[in-house]
């Protein structure tokens, strides 16, 4: 397919250039012309008016950021690395549409991500009311197309590639202290609905790290999950949730030791 949607920085104009005829041609082979691909269109359009305020929301939090960190008491020395952190990391994602992956701005991709999220949820959840529509009056392979195209639409929109039974993502869990710290995440038993069961290796690499099993959902560009069984470690529960865009998944994660308050934590894990 020659095009994709969450290529490095498109823009508008071409979004809409390259989706639209997308649509046209791909729906009608999964549904007669009707009022359901007319919808889809529309929404489809409307998905990329509202992915281009997120860019801009996230180029002006980039902003704010900059402006923080100028502000802050910290050693000129930091303060000067910290602000040009910030400017180097806008800067690629205003012409790639990437985030650092060692986390450093991972508050900004979740909100990012959460915008995104919420613009394609009226898609998400439009073919999904089609899809159980056709299950439940037996039509399994109206059902079984639907589903196809929900994929093609994930893949050209989002650039969320099929998921097979298992799915693996490795990368950086920033505590609030600023400490950062490697996390892996292993997903299997994958369904076609997007539940899955999994496990979580928490500072990998360390005598002992912390280990735990999790079950989870993922719908769209959301991913959430809560811990069921501690393998390795002192956690008494885990939550998180999280947006997966591309190959990167980026969450935040709450998590309780013992009898502790919960604390929070973003994690940015990249698709192996």
């Amino acid at each position: 397919m020659p095009y994709k949607t969450v290529s490095r920085g498109p823009s508008l104009s071409m979004f809409i250039v390259c989706v639209i005829p997308l649509a046209i041609l791909v729906l009608p082979r999964v549904v007669a012309a009707d009022d359901f691909s007319d919808k889809i269109q529309r929404l489809v359009e409307k998905f990329g008016d509202r992915k281009q305020k997120a860019r801009e929301f996230a180029l002006n939090s980039f902003d704010k950021a900059q402006t923080q960190v100028t502000r802050s008491r910290m050693p000129d020395t930091d303060r000067v690395e910290a602000a040009m952190r910030v400017v180097r990391a806008k800067a690629d994602f205003e012409l790639t549409g990437n985030f650092p992956e060692d986390g450093s701005m991972a508050s900004i991709q979740y909100a990012y991500f959460r915008q995104l999220h919420l613009a394609y949820t009226p898609i998400q959840s439009l073919i999904g009311k089609e899809i159980s529509s056709a299950s439940r009056s037996g039509a399994i392979a109206k059902a079984r197309s639907l589903m196809i195209q929900r994929a093609s639409l994930e893949r050209d929109l989002l650039g969320i590639e099929a998921f097979g039974d298992k799915l693996a993502f490795k990368g950086t869990k920033a505590l609030s202290s600023g400490k950062t710290m490697p996390l892996n995440l292993y997903l299997r038993d994958i369904s076609d609905s997007g539940t899955f069961n999994g496990n979580v290796d928490d500072n990998p690499g360390v005598m002992g790290h912390w280990r735990y099993e999790v079950r989870g959902k993922r719908e769209g560009l959301m991913l959430s999950f809560a811990m069921t069984k501690s393998l390795r470690g002192k956690f008494s529960s885990v939550r998180a949730e999280g947006f997966l865009l591309g190959d990167f998944l980026v969450a935040q994660f709450i998590e309780a030791v013992g009898t502790k308050r919960p604390g929070a934590s973003y994690v940015v894990l990249k698709r192996q």
